[in-house]
């Protein structure tokens, strides 16, 4: 493949030369150049054309450029748009006759098919001729010569494959080398002496990467070194110089001070750094130094290569190597060293960010409040109970109406009170009677007992009048009925004492906060908070705290306190009995506290249940 804008190789004018460029071309510009001007040569009619090259651009669309052209200087732009067509569709094709100068011109356009059926290149000829025959001599001509082409790429394909071979069998020596050493430092000795014997290079160096710095771990051929050297100085300045530019350097570019520095230090004056990136941080330095020529692409290629195989297996056996607390040193210390290398700048920047973010969610004060599910109450309650042993005669009133104080609730059955009233209406008009009696006969004794009886009658009857008043039960105060439904029991006894109603006023509310235990210290007298309710949800209401019970209460698993309070502000929706969810402001504390308190309060008690 050529890159855009390539410049198109000369070529010889005439056969014999040509033949001989043929045969010599070490790049495939140069033989599409000889292969072309043979090509139109071989024709039977006067013809000139190009060779052009697909090329993949960075968003993997592919374009043609031209690889060669003949005459060397013809304008390749009047046959691209057939070669974009014979691209597309992956086939010979004939333009139309096209009239220039008294000139009839065909243009044929035919694809280079590669090893494995993809469209290698597409050769464009443009040819004089006026009869058709000429045209299909000429495209069967073509057909045969682009093999000629053919072989060259496939050629190509085999050169790479004896590259890529030859790289897996130097990694595999070297990677065997590697692995039978017995610790870290012998298996880097072990690398880079058998790159440098494979290589051919006069002295291979590894260096390991410590954040912004590169330390040299061994050299090939030599057990140790002196870091302080001049020479060891010069090979650490050379791998920095690579490490900071994150890209492999040649000797090419000996403006960096330190591949100059090498180069006079070592006399060698062929140099190749190649840097090795790890789980996305570069982690070590292979550095290549030759006297007699310089490194090829290929040589390059081939480094960059082994740098990838060998630095993973060399990194786990120099982690492999550490343990205990020096392994976690050893990790403390790498991730501090991934998080200065260049490479780890966003990475930096979003650290920083988060630290700030903390930062400022630990000094910035907000409320502190503490959540519970809320019950309104009734500020009072207040319940209508049976006066007496009766039955049922009437109940207009049920759980749920709204009543005004003294309207009627229920009755009970007055018959037999009644008659009860009858009976000591007789007694009494007897008793009266046996007095008058006894008074008339000036019997005293007789008369005291009379009068006796007479009383005791009398009070018997204004008891009787009492319950016949009483009957009648009324609501006490105004407001809400809360429980009794006795339309269902009409004619049923009840009992003194027995609970009827329960009747709460609208006008004023008890706040009832179920505070889970944990909490519970939070909350003191004279605290406000809001709450909203269930049926409710787009409005607050404002509460202030009265009342803290000292007697926890076990709920679904979980114990809470009762907390009472009152409503600052009422609404005529509200009623008795209403749930929601309500939030007593505790003070202020840091918006970080606030968000992990629950976390850090069950921490300290994990650990409290587990520790001795």
């Amino acid at each position: 493949m050529v890159q855009t804008g390539e410049r198109v190789a000369p070529v010889a004018t005439d056969s014999a030369s040509l033949w001989q460029q043929l045969l010599a071309a070490g790049d495939m510009s140069s033989y599409a150049g000889a292969w072309l001007a043979l090509q139109c040569r071989a024709l039977a009619v006067p013809a000139r054309g190009a060779v052009f090259l697909p090329v993949v651009a960075d968003d993997g669309t592919a374009s043609l450029t031209p690889l060669a052209a003949f005459p060397a200087h013809a304008a390749t732009e009047t046959w691209q748009d057939i070669a974009d067509d014979v691209f597309a569709q992956a086939r010979g094709l004939v333009s139309e006759p096209e009239l220039v100068g008294g000139r009839t011109l065909v243009s044929l356009g035919c694809p280079v098919v590669h090893e494995d059926g993809g469209i290698a290149a597409v050769v464009v000829v443009e040819i004089e001729a006026a009869a058709g025959n000429l045209v299909s001599r000429a495209m069967e001509a073509l057909r045969w010569g682009v093999a000629g082409l053919e072989l060259m790429f496939l050629r190509q394909d085999r050169s790479a494959a004896r590259a890529l071979l030859g790289r897996n069998r130097i990694a595999f020596e070297v990677m065997a080398a590697a692995l039978d050493a017995a610790d870290f430092h012998a298996a880097v000795l072990a690398t880079v002496t058998s790159l440098a014997s494979a290589l051919g290079c006069d002295r291979a160096s590894w260096g390991v990467v410590s954040g912004l710095e590169v330390n040299l771990e061994a050299l090939s051929h030599s057990a140790q070194h002196a870091p302080n050297m001049g020479q060891s100085r010069a090979i650490v300045a050379g791998m920095e110089d690579a490490l900071h530019a994150a890209a492999t350097v040649a000797e090419l570019s000996r403006d960096t001070p330190g591949l100059r520095m090498l180069v006079q230090e070592s006399g060698l004056a062929h140099v190749l750094a190649v840097p090795g990136h790890h789980a996305g941080v570069y982690r070590g330095v292979l550095l290549l130094e030759r006297a007699d020529q310089p490194f090829s692409a290929e040589e390059r290629q081939t480094a960059e290569a082994l740098m990838a195989y060998l630095l993973p297996l060399l990194e786990s056996r120099r982690t492999a190597a550490i343990d205990g607390w020096d392994f976690v040193r050893h990790r403390a210390r790498q991730a501090w060293q991934d998080f200065l290398a260049p490479a780890s700048t966003l990475r930096r920047y979003v650290v920083t960010g988060l630290l700030a973010l903390l930062l400022l969610l630990a000094v910035i004060p907000a409320p502190y409040r503490v959540t519970a599910d809320v019950v309104l109450e009734g500020a009072e309650k207040r319940a209508v109970v049976a006066p007496f042993d009766g039955f049922l005669a009437s109940a207009p009133v049920r759980a749920g109406d709204m009543v005004k104080q003294g309207q009627l609730l229920s009755a009970l059955d007055d018959r037999d009170l009644r008659l009860e009233q009858l009976k000591w209406i007789g007694q009494l008009s007897q008793y009266q009677g046996q007095f008058q009696e006894a008074l008339g006969d000036h019997d005293r004794a007789r008369a005291n007992i009379s009068s006796a009886q007479s009383q005791q009658a009398d009070a018997e009857l204004q008891l009787v009048a009492t319950k016949l008043e009483r009957t009648q039960l009324t609501a006490p105060i105004a407001g809400l009925v809360l429980t009794g439904d006795l339309s269902q029991r009409l004619g049923s006894r009840v009992t003194q004492g027995e609970v009827l109603y329960e009747i709460a006023p609208l006008s004023d509310y008890r706040v009832v906060l179920k505070v889970d235990e944990r909490y519970i210290d939070d909350i003191e007298k004279k605290q406000r908070g809001n709450l909203v309710l269930s049926s409710l949800p787009d409005d607050a209401f404002p509460f202030e705290v009265t009342r803290l019970t000292a007697i926890a209460t076990a709920e679904g698993g979980i114990n809470h306190f009762r907390v009472e309070g009152r409503l600052l502000e009422t609404q005529p929706a509200l009623r008795p009995g209403m749930e929601g969810v309500g939030k007593v402001t505790a003070g202020y504390r840091p918006l970080l506290w606030v968000w992990m308190q629950p976390v850090i309060d069950w921490l300290r008690l994990w650990f409290w249940r587990w520790l001795p």
